[in-house]
């Protein structure tokens, strides 16, 4: 598998967390969000994946694509992965509503 094969799975990891998100977080409130276990622990979850799928990218995809989060989103993922008892879900909620978006419209044009 190329580097370049590697960027375009990345991606797609990225899109199907973001896609999983959407399917589960559609016409529910913020109110909602933050009473539901389940749903904040699936946000937590794939937050990470996004994290950890940017950091991944190469450093050649980097270059080609300097606008995306690469420091935001992996400074996210490190926040719910090691301070995990401490993240607020206001947080996690504000990235889904206002970060993804961005982050899928950018990252869609390249898969």
């Amino acid at each position: 598998m190329t580097v370049h094969d590697k960027d375009i799975l990345r991606v797609r990891h990225i899109l199907d967390a973001i896609d999983m998100i959407d399917r589960h977080l559609g016409g529910v409130s913020e109110e909602k969000f933050v009473a539901d276990e389940l749903l904040t622990n699936l946000v937590a979850m794939k937050i990470t994946v996004i994290g950890e799928a940017l950091a991944a990218l190469s450093g050649d995809f980097r270059v080609a694509h300097p606008d995306l989060p690469y420091r935001d989103a992996k400074d996210m993922r490190n926040y719910v992965v090691h301070e995990y008892f401490d993240v607020s879900y206001h947080v996690l909620w504000k990235a889904y509503r206002d970060d993804l978006p961005k982050l899928r419209d950018e990252l869609s044009s390249l898969v």
